[in-house]
């Protein structure tokens, strides 16, 4: 009995050091502690390459985030020496023209991808000569002339007709891209400081399209005229895309000369081939360009390359000027990632209240915007005493880095909200431009102009600011036709467009 009892408790032994044994051996073993995190790459002056902070992680050259090379490689994508329109432009400029923006003429030419054209020939001549006494567009108002009206702005555009010429056949190419070059002596500097060839010259360029466009038309030359208006809707339209917003500003602007151009003709009596050809040929015009894009990318660009210049000792004269306070913060030790994050935070805001899908939308985030930024501007004002007592603080590196940031934000952050109306109101001009067209189609079919908006052919696109239909009128001389503008206010047809009694009148207006 006694042997029976002490087999059963061997046993019973035996199976619970087997059952504990197995479970053990299914128990996972405790697990090891996380491999600490690697140390970010950094740049040759101690700047952390990351999202925060320089919001890309190359190419770099000498150490340091190259952001004109990133931009140059950005704008390029997709574009060839074929398909760049830029390239049939300058060379029509001819190298005189390039030379006179400071610009390595060769370099220039290189970086195009086309060959550099020899200095005579026959280029792009200047409307106002040595010894000229007056500006050929004196008096001149953008509407059917005659060359009698204006010989010397009609003699002018006999002179340029073959540059003038080829930029039009160039304009028919898809892609438009004008590198961003180095100084001439080739000695880094900021993007800011950089000369920009691709907006001086297409301003000219574009007044002398619609001036010849408003002379064939006078000439009943309508499809003649039609061809320099599209080319300059398609001037604007790639000038835009460049890197900066000043590229987008210009573009805009080029673009509304077209569409003030395309009133006049539109109410002209053109054939009927011609008028549907119009509409299909501005129904497929490349868009215009996107102020959040240039926000995002050129003009968040710049200020992270001012940041990694500043951080290389690059020159800051023209950044804060002999600012006493200012120099004293920059010849301290201090944390240039935290004004890498602090512009990075409030570029990424802007984009957010960009990107609000509805006008309405947008302008209430910009008033949210433009208060922070006030604010930020107060706070940003370094005093002696003040960085006194950073420099004393354990925390001085870090806190000298936010207020740079600070003062760079409040200086260099563009008026984003200012941007963005404008490119509105550059998309509602093309809108008003377009029903101009079909609403003289109209009147050529019927006899009158309709008495509403829904009696046209085809849909008509409501109010891009405020969201409901356009304005509309049959008068008994023609038409009134408006947008309501940025300030949401029926101005009765009052704006820019149409004269306006005072600068709170932004009404954009066709009327007849």
């Amino acid at each position: 009995m006694q042997a029976r009892s002490f087999l059963t408790l061997f046993m019973l032994q035996a199976i619970a050091a087997g059952v504990v044994g197995n479970l053990s051996a299914q128990t996972p073993p405790a697990p090891k502690p996380p491999a600490p995190a690697p140390e970010p790459e950094k740049t040759s002056t101690g700047i952390e390459i990351g999202k925060q902070t320089t919001w890309i992680e190359g190419p770099l050259r000498n150490g340091e985030v190259d952001y004109l090379a990133a931009l140059n490689e950005s704008l390029a994508k997709g574009v060839t020496v074929e398909n760049n329109a830029a390239v049939p432009f300058w060379l029509a400029m001819g190298p005189g023209q390039v030379e006179s923006m400071e610009v390595d003429v060769a370099a220039f030419y290189r970086a195009l991808g086309a060959p550099q054209p020899p200095a005579d020939g026959p280029y792009w001549q200047l409307r106002t000569g040595a010894g000229a006494e007056r500006d050929p567009y004196d008096d001149w108002e953008l509407k059917p002339w005659a060359r009698d009206e204006h010989p010397q702005l009609a003699k002018w555009l006999d002179d340029i007709q073959a540059p003038l010429d080829e930029v039009v056949r160039g304009l028919n190419r898809t892609h438009w891209h004008v590198p961003l070059l180095p100084s001439i002596d080739g000695a880094p500097e900021l993007l800011i400081g950089m000369k920009l060839p691709s907006v001086s010259m297409p301003r000219d360029v574009s007044r002398a399209l619609v001036a010849r466009a408003m002379l064939r038309a006078k000439q009943e030359d309508y499809e003649g005229a039609w061809r320099d208006i599209r080319a300059c809707h398609r001037l604007g339209r790639h000038v835009g895309k460049g890197a900066f917003m000043i590229d987008m500003l210009v573009g805009i602007a080029i673009d509304g000369q077209a569409c003030m151009a395309d009133v006049q003709l539109s109410q002209l009596p053109l054939p009927a081939s011609l008028r549907a050809t119009i509409l299909r040929d501005l129904a497929g015009l490349p868009d215009l360009p996107r102020t959040v894009d240039v926000l995002n990318r050129g003009e968040r660009m710049m200020f992270l390359d001012a940041v990694t210049g500043l951080a290389a000792g690059r020159k800051s004269d023209d950044l804060f000027g002999e600012n006493a306070v200012v120099q004293r913060i920059l010849s301290s030790t201090l944390d240039w990632n935290e004004t890498l994050k602090v512009g990075n935070e409030y570029y990424d805001k802007i984009v957010v209240a960009m990107s609000r899908p509805t006008h309405r939308e947008r302008l209430e985030a910009n008033v949210e915007l433009e208060k922070a930024m006030k604010e930020l501007a107060v706070s940003a004002r370094p005093t002696p005493l003040g960085v006194a007592a950073i420099l004393l603080s354990g925390s001085a590196p870090k806190r000298l880095g936010q207020q740079i940031g600070k003062i760079l934000v409040s200086v260099l952050l563009p008026a984003s909200g200012a941007a963005r109306d404008a490119e509105q109101r550059a998309r509602q001009g093309v809108e008003l431009a377009t029903l101009a067209y079909r609403l003289d189609e109209h009147r050529q079919l019927h006899g009158s102009y309709p008495a509403r908006l829904s009696d046209l052919r085809g849909a008509v696109a409501n109010d891009l600011f405020s969201d409901e239909p356009l304005k509309y009128e049959r008068t008994a001389q023609g038409f009134l036709l408006y947008s309501v503008g940025r300030n949401l206010r029926d101005d009765e047809g009052a704006g820019p467009w149409t004269g306006a009694n005072s600068i709170e009148q932004d009404d954009i207006a066709v009327k007849r």
